[in-house]
């Protein structure tokens, strides 16, 4: 279970992640 949630959070993460380098991408343009 511990696996799973480290898991679901590194998702998160990630996803967080690529939405702030989305963001940041469109700022330079």
């Amino acid at each position: 279970m511990a696996e799973n949630e480290g898991f679901a959070i590194s998702e998160t993460i990630k996803r967080a992640n690529i939405r702030y380098t989305t963001k940041k991408t469109k700022d330079i343009r």
